[in-house]
C-alpha cells in the first residue's frame, strides 16, 4: 500500500467517524437534528444543584460567597502556577479525577452508606433558581446547539478540503499562524487565566 493510499484510507476513517457517512457521499446533509444526548441529560440532571450554585457564584447572587470563591480560585490558580512542576496534562488529569470522584461519591457511594431518609420527608427537594441562572434542560439545549454547530464547521472543513484545497490550505495556515503568534506574545498562564475568568 502506497503512502497516498494509506493517507486516503486514514482520512476516510476520520470522515466516517466524524460525519457518519462515507467519503463519496455529499456533506450537504441536514444538520437540524441534534446528536444523542441521553448521557449528557442524565449527568446534567444529577449535577443540576451544583451547576446552579456555581452559576449563582458567577453572577454574584450572594456577594459574600462569590467574593470568597473568587479569592479562593485566585489563590489556588496562582499556587498552581507558582508550583509549575507539573505539565498541563497533569493538571487536566487531576481536574478530571476530581470530577470523576465527585460524581462517583454523590451518585454511587453516598446513596449506599447514608442513613435512609424518613419516608414522610421529600428526598428530591427543589433547587432554588435565580432568574439569570440556566437550568439543566437549558444548558443541555445550548450544548446540543454547540454540538450541531461544531459538526457543521467540521463538515464545512471536510467539504473545503475536498473541493477547494488551496483555500483550505490558506485558511488552516492562517488560523494556525495567528494562534502561534498569540501563543508566542501572550504567556499561556495569562491565556488560561483570562479564559477561566470569562
Amino acid at each position: 500500500m502506497s503512502l497516498y493510499h494509506m493517507r486516503e484510507y486514514l482520512w476516510q476513517k476520520v470522515v466516517i467517524r466524524w460525519t457518519g457517512h462515507p467519503r463519496d457521499q455529499s456533506c450537504t446533509e441536514d444538520l437540524s437534528h441534534s446528536p444523542p444526548d441521553v448521557t449528557l441529560k442524565d449527568v446534567m440532571t444529577r449535577l443540576e444543584p451544583i451547576v446552579v450554585k456555581l452559576q449563582g457564584l458567577m453572577i454574584w447572587d450572594q456577594p459574600y460567597h462569590s467574593m470568597v470563591a473568587l479569592i479562593a480560585f485566585n489563590c489556588l490558580y496562582w499556587l498552581f502556577v507558582w508550583f509549575n512542576r507539573f505539565s498541563f496534562y497533569s493538571y487536566l488529569a487531576i481536574a478530571l479525577f476530581c470530577i470523576y470522584f465527585l460524581i462517583l461519591w454523590t451518585q454511587y457511594i453516598w446513596p449506599e452508606i447514608r442513613v435512609p431518609p424518613n419516608p414522610s420527608t421529600d428526598t428530591e427537594g427543589w433547587t432554588p433558581v435565580h432568574p439569570n441562572v440556566l437550568s439543566a434542560p437549558e444548558i443541555n439545549h445550548y450544548i446540543n446547539e454547540l454540538c450541531v454547530m461544531s459538526r457543521a464547521v467540521i463538515l464545512w472543513f471536510i467539504r473545503l478540503r475536498r473541493e477547494k484545497r488551496f483555500k483550505f490550505f490558506i485558511t488552516t495556515t492562517s488560523i494556525l499562524f495567528m494562534t502561534a503568534i498569540i501563543g508566542r506574545l501572550v504567556p499561556g498562564v495569562l491565556i488560561v487565566y483570562s479564559i477561566s475568568k470569562c
